[in-house]
């Protein structure tokens, strides 16, 4: 296991923020979002062309799956937790049925799902990363509005946590998982144990920061070498998904960095344009390395502001084999949907189309990213700059199962669409998006974590910024 994959990979997760492609979307309502891939055999060629109907499977196994449950709960001796035997069967066979980014969600999960999706998040609002050789978590964003606003600062190392009044040290904890992890994986090596490691002490250590409104988060950080005793009241945050600056090279070219399409992106992304647009830029990089996907609806409401009115943004090919294209538009949402941060408007159409613009991506930019990133391509508005993308052109659902009556509970995620860009061609299936300018990167910034690169170091920005000034 790659120690700097899995470090880039991990980043992606924002502490007390949101982590990966999460959509909030009903099937029923038809609000879908973008996801990871799909592996369905029906839409598999990449193409927009309609496939033949496959045989379906004759034999049903619902009765006895359901008779099988009769003879346990009557007749077995031993004492069963039926719930989470239920659980386990029904996160089985949507395991099973080889869209390995279906999901299916406790009620609990399915409301966390939908508040992340949502933007609103309950923390203390700071991102984090994981240093994976000193063992501790560095603090490289802190949310507006937030209450660590007056507690923390970029830099502040997160050493220790407390856990039921207990001060326990993350280093320790790093410890006890490589000790575990011995067990499990007795094949790996010491970095890969440590890598194991690491990670399920970050996902521990967040999860003890993260908390209900009014609740307090306490934790030790280092700040200079002197340790610092917190305690933090946890409150309702928004995440940051759009931040931006202007090149050190060119005041003139501003730097919008998207880190996810949630429901807080097409606002952010045009508060962002036009602040740097008011300090006198004319040409921007759209930075969306590590950008995993998100939503759809809140792609299409950013690529609007890019591009003209019936300009094509994507096609979709549902299981049935029915084609449906996305074209630039007014939309409007209702208030109770949710959605209306999304709405678009006829003076956000096109509103920075006549900008110049690079697009900036990598092999984990992916989903929606993936779509910006092909869209701007296909209407010829962006040169690509840095890595071949993840991969990914398919659509998830999110259904409420409670919808469909008081008996049932949760929700489920699966795969029901592909989608094509503007030019017809899909990428599903890791073949991604090919940059124009293929550049890695090198020396002290591929030594640096992606989200403590500064420009003077940042080869991949140096060359999009250069594209747009030389």
């Amino acid at each position: 296991m790659n120690k700097k994959l899995l470090v880039a990979l991990i980043a992606l997760i924002l502490v007390l923020v949101l982590t990966l492609s999460i959509t909030a979307c009903s099937l029923w309502a038809s609000i879908n979002s973008t996801s990871n891939s799909s592996t369905s055999s029906k839409n598999d060629d990449n193409n927009i062309s309609t496939p033949d109907d496959p045989q379906r499977d004759p034999i049903d196994y619902s009765n006895t799956f359901w008779l099988v449950d009769y003879f346990f709960r009557n007749f077995s001796i031993f004492d069963i937790d039926y719930e989470q035997a239920m659980l386990a069967a029904i996160r089985t066979y949507v395991e099973a049925t080889g869209d390995k980014y279906a999901v299916f969600y406790t009620p609990e999960e399915l409301e966390a799902l939908f508040t992340e999706n949502n933007g609103d998040l309950y923390g203390i609002g700071v991102q984090v990363i994981f240093d994976y050789e000193e063992h501790f978590m560095e603090i490289v964003l802190i949310m507006p509005d937030s209450p660590a606003l007056s507690h923390l600062q970029i830099g502040d190392k997160v050493t220790h946590i407390y856990v039921d009044g207990e001060k326990i040290a993350l280093a320790d904890v790093v410890a006890e998982n490589i000790a575990k992890s011995k067990e499990i994986y007795p094949t790996y090596t010491e970095e890969e144990l440590n890598n194991v490691a690491c990670y399920d002490a970050f996902q521990y250590a967040v999860s003890n920061l993260k908390g209900a409104e009014g609740t307090y988060a306490k934790f030790t950080v280092d700040r200079d070498g002197e340790a610092h005793e917190m305690e933090i009241q946890r409150a309702k945050v928004k995440t940051v998904s759009v931040s931006c600056k202007t090149s050190i090279k060119d005041n003139t070219v501003g730097i919008v960095s998207i880190s996810q399409f949630d429901l807080t992106t097409p606002v952010q992304f045009k508060e962002c344009m036009d602040k740097l647009i008011a300090q006198g830029c004319n040409k921007f990089v759209f930075d969306v390395r590590n950008n995993p996907g998100g939503d759809l609806a809140s792609l299409v409401a950013v690529v609007s502001t890019l591009l003209e009115k019936d300009d094509v943004i994507l096609t979709t090919k549902d299981s049935s084999g029915k084609i449906e294209t996305t074209k630039v538009r007014t939309v409007n949402y209702s208030a109770s949907s949710g959605y209306s941060t999304c709405n678009v408007t006829n003076s956000d159409i096109g509103k920075y189309k006549d900008y110049e613009f690079v697009v900036l991506a990598n092999e984990n930019s992916a989903s929606a990213a993936e779509l910006f990133t092909a869209v701007l391509r296909d209407h010829e508005l962006a040169q690509i700059v840095g890595t071949k993308t993840y991969g990914k052109g398919s659509v998830q659902s999110i259904l409420d199962l409670s919808a469909y009556g008081s008996e049932y509970y949760g929700g489920l995620r699966l795969t029901t669409k592909l989608y094509f860009p503007p030019c017809g061609v899909g990428y599903d299936g890791g073949i991604g998006i090919e940059p124009n300018y293929p550049v890695e990167l090198e020396g002290e910034a591929a030594e640096t974590h992606f989200y403590k690169l500064t420009e003077e170091i940042d080869n991949q920005l140096q060359k999009a910024v250069s594209l747009l000034i030389d």
